[in-house]
């Protein structure tokens, strides 16, 4: 049982999710754990290295929405330029049960665009960040060129005005009810 489920639609702002071929949850990068002594849900992110990489939405970009739910659920979508297929997330059980009340969603989404996902915000923490990491990047003969990671950093902080759109747009969407 899930006692605040404000707390899973903060994960789903984040994360892809999708139905598992028995029909199971299933997700992309992240575990569901079940905590016995509370009956609480949590999600555990592992593996987060695209998580600010839009190249990386090119991946899932055949699977509907979570709060999508396809007249067929047994209908499978590409990933992965197409080496394998999921079935859609809003198929699965909790997700359709999250999907009758979106406003924890929208909240949740609102809250990361005008907090942590702000213009400015996150482009002047990877900035602190990339002050901390360049030394070692200038020191390592087995990295990156500090030409080469300068250019990434300057991608990454581009991409992000762009999923913030992303965001947005899917916040729009959501708020219509499509």
């Amino acid at each position: 049982m899930m006692r605040d489920p404000t707390r899973v639609h903060e994960r789903i702002t984040y994360g892809t999710f999708y139905a598992g071929e028995d029909g199971s949850s299933a997700n992309h990068n992240f575990f569901f754990y079940e905590e016995p002594t509370s009956d609480t849900f949590r999600l555990i992110p592992w593996d987060l290295d695209n998580t600010l990489n839009m190249g990386s939405f090119e991946y899932f970009g055949q699977v509907p929405h979570w709060t999508e739910t396809p007249e067929d659920c047994a209908e499978r979508f590409p990933i992965y330029r197409g080496t394998e297929e999921v079935y859609a997330p809003g198929c699965d059980v909790l997700f359709s049960a999250l999907n009758q009340d979106l406003e924890g969603y929208r909240s949740a989404v609102r809250d990361m665009l005008d907090g942590p996902f702000s213009e400015g915000r996150l482009e002047a923490q990877v900035d602190r960040y990339a002050e901390l990491i360049r030394p070692s990047v200038e020191e390592d003969p087995h990295g990156l060129q500090l030409l080469d990671w300068r250019a990434d950093l300057d991608v990454l902080k581009r991409d992000l005005s762009g999923m913030r759109a992303r965001m947005e747009r899917l916040l729009d969407d959501a708020a219509r009810g499509d």
